[in-house]
């Protein structure tokens, strides 16, 4: 049902791909970088769907603690990517590059695929669990009512970093500027992918240990997502574009910089305030009420 859940969002996200020329423009941009915009994107659709495959793939893996075939699969890809990117890279120019980057992607799917449909066959040893086909509808339930503020608080994370790229167009040397950004911002995603991965880890090894079929844990993951998502609306877009422009690509740095630092401190904010005492008493008894109830089978969000 994920999967489908992503194959049905992945149809209106085409469109919009498919006339992104119009839409930069529309927003000021450059006829040249949309059109450039364009050939990229449009190369880069299937991708969307070996992604909404991908997605469901490695979550199912890591939240059984199962990271060492994603790591493996995306190691092979990794080999193959350099390859394909030189050989696609020179033989179609950009639309090779495009195309590189689901063909790895596609690589990293069939790889997890055949791990996840080979342990799937085997009963009882390796899942915690049980499969995908061991879910029932109520699971699913309680996983749609909590992917929408969470891919809110996502969506808005990143949006910050595309909303610095479309207001770099609006500047005099956009095309100088742009390529600046791009190469930077490339290697910050370096380097987030490593305390990404590590966040995740840590969260879903957490997770799988204390209180993971709490009624209650659950409902306040759902209102924390939806605070968290109000805090990235109005943090980042206020301080990038609150009256640094005239510094050109320096100052929407500075009003980046600026954004996270008002998002950290935030978030410091409201962790200080936490008691701890009180939360560690409140999951003491939500622990003991959920004991005297009925357990609840394989809830997994």
């Amino acid at each position: 049902m994920t999967i489908i859940l992503l194959l049905l969002v992945t149809i209106p996200i085409t469109f919009l791909w498919l006339n992104v020329d119009k839409i930069l423009i529309h927003f000021g941009q450059h006829q040249d970088i949309s059109t450039v915009a364009k050939t990229y994107i449009s190369y880069l659709i299937p991708d969307l769907f070996v992604t909404s495959l991908f997605c469901p793939l490695k979550s199912y893996l890591s939240s059984q603690s199962i990271t060492l075939p994603t790591m493996f699969s995306s190691a092979v890809a990794l080999a193959f990517h350099i390859p394909i990117n030189i050989v696609l890279s020179k033989t179609m120019g950009l639309e090779g590059v495009s195309m590189a980057v689901w063909i790895t992607d596609l690589i990293v799917v069939v790889l997890l695929a055949i791990y996840v449909a080979i342990l799937e066959n085997r009963k009882g040893s390796m899942w915690k669990e049980g499969g995908w086909w061991d879910q029932s509808i109520q699971d699913w339930i309680r996983l749609l009512k909590l992917c929408g503020s969470c891919c809110l608080n996502t969506c808005l994370e990143w949006w910050c970093y595309e909303i610095l790229i479309l207001l770099t167009g609006h500047l005099t040397d956009a095309k100088d500027s742009l390529g600046v950004l791009t190469i930077v911002l490339n290697f910050d995603y370096l380097l987030f992918s490593v305390m990404l991965s590590l966040a995740t880890c840590v969260s879903t090894r957490v997770s799988n240990e204390l209180f993971s079929q709490e009624r209650g844990i659950i409902t306040g993951v759902k209102r924390t997502m939806l605070l968290m998502a109000l805090v990235e609306v109005f943090n980042f877009p206020v301080a990038v574009c609150g009256g640094i422009l005239h510094l050109g690509l320096i100052g929407l740095f500075i009003g980046l910089i600026a954004g996270i630092v008002i998002c950290l401190l935030l978030l410091l904010v409201f962790i200080a305030r936490i008691n701890w005492e009180v939360e560690a008493s409140k999951a003491q008894q939500l622990a003991t009420k959920y004991d005297s109830q009925e357990p609840i089978q394989n809830h997994h969000v």
